[in-house]
C-alpha cells in the first residue's frame, strides 16, 4: 500500500489545504476528500472562534457569539471550492483513492469578495435605519442578526485562510451592533394596558429585565387571559389561554399565546396558580423573543 501512502499522512503545506478521499467511482472519492478539507477548516475555524468572543461585553452579546459559532459547519458547508486540483488518483480493488488541494489564497479572495458585500449591505441598512425611530432601528437589527451572524463566520473563515486578514476591526463593529440591540430594548418604554393577574406577572418579569413601563411609550402590549373553569372533585380548575400582543405605531407586532393551568381549592387560588405558571413559561422563553425583538 505505499502508492496510498498520501492518504494515510495527508500532506499539509502553508499555500494549499490537501485532502483525501475514497468511494466507489471518482464522484464519491472527490467529494470525501472535499469534505477532508472542510473538516480541517471546521476545526481551526472552532479554535479561531473562541478569540472573536473575547470582544463581547455582556451576556446578551455573548449568547449572539455562541449562536454564532453552532452555525460555523453549516457555514463552512456552504464553501464553494473553486479551481480544484487532482493531485493523485489511484483504483485499488474496485475503490477510487484521490488527493486534491486548493489553493488558500483564490479561496480567500473568492470568500472576500462575497464577505465584503454582505458586509456593505449590514452597513447600508444599519445606517438608513439610523434616521428612523428606537423601533425602526430595532426591527432592522432584528432581521439583520443572522446576517450579522453569518459575517462573523465569514471573517473567522478568512482569517484562517489569510492570516494577515485582520478581524479585530470587523469583530468590533458586529459586536457593537449587537450591544446596540441591548441598549435599544432598555430605552423603550412600554404601557401595559390591561389590568390582571397575568399581566402583573408580565410587569413583574420585564422588570427583573429592566425594562421600563410607564404611561407615555414607544410600545403597547396587552395581556388577554381567556379562563375556563371547572370543578372536577370538588377542586376549582382554571384553564387559561393567554395572549400577549404587542402594538407600536398600531400595529400588532408580535402576538403570543400561552396554555397554562392552576389548581386549588378556590377559583381566586386557581387563577393564582395559572398566572405563577404563566411567568414560568414566560422565564423559560425569554422576554426579548416574547416580545418579537429576537
Amino acid at each position: 500500500m505505499n502508492q496510498l501512502y498520501w492518504f494515510y499522512s495527508v500532506p499539509k503545506s502553508q499555500e494549499y489545504f490537501y485532502g483525501a478521499g475514497e468511494g466507489r467511482n471518482a464522484n464519491e472519492a472527490k467529494n470525501s476528500a472535499l469534505n477532508y478539507i472542510a473538516s480541517q477548516i471546521q476545526t481551526t475555524i472552532s479554535s479561531e472562534f473562541s478569540k472573536t468572543s473575547a470582544y463581547s461585553k455582556s451576556d446578551y452579546s455573548s449568547s449572539f457569539y455562541e449562536s454564532a459559532r453552532k452555525n460555523i459547519n453549516a457555514n463552512v458547508s456552504k464553501i464553494s471550492f473553486s479551481n480544484i486540483q487532482i493531485v493523485k488518483t489511484v483504483k485499488v480493488d474496485n475503490e477510487i483513492y484521490i488527493l486534491l488541494r486548493v489553493n488558500k489564497q483564490e479561496l480567500f479572495r473568492n470568500l472576500k469578495t462575497k464577505f465584503e458585500i454582505l458586509d456593505e449591505k449590514i452597513d447600508s441598512e444599519i445606517k438608513t435605519s439610523q434616521k428612523y425611530s428606537l423601533l425602526d432601528q430595532l426591527i432592522t437589527l432584528n432581521k439583520l442578526t443572522p446576517k450579522i451572524a453569518d459575517a462573523l463566520n465569514d471573517v473567522t473563515i478568512l482569517s484562517v485562510l489569510n492570516p494577515n486578514f485582520d478581524v479585530k476591526p470587523y469583530v468590533r463593529k458586529y459586536n457593537s451592533y449587537i450591544e446596540k440591540k441591548s441598549e435599544i430594548y432598555h430605552k423603550l418604554t412600554f404601557k401595559l394596558k390591561d389590568n390582571n393577574p397575568f399581566a402583573s406577572k408580565l410587569i413583574e418579569v420585564m422588570n427583573e429585565n429592566s425594562y421600563k413601563i410607564g404611561n407615555s411609550s414607544n410600545v403597547k402590549i396587552r395581556v388577554l387571559p381567556n379562563i375556563r373553569y371547572s370543578t372536577p372533585l370538588g377542586m376549582s380548575v382554571a384553564r387559561v389561554t393567554v395572549t400577549i400582543q404587542v402594538f407600536a405605531k398600531n400595529k400588532i407586532l408580535k402576538s403570543t399565546s400561552f396554555e397554562v393551568k392552576g389548581i386549588s381549592n378556590t377559583k381566586s387560588q386557581a387563577i393564582a396558580k395559572a398566572a405563577i405558571a404563566f411567568k414560568a413559561q414566560l422565564e423559560e422563553i425569554g422576554i426579548n423573543k416574547l416580545l418579537g425583538f429576537e
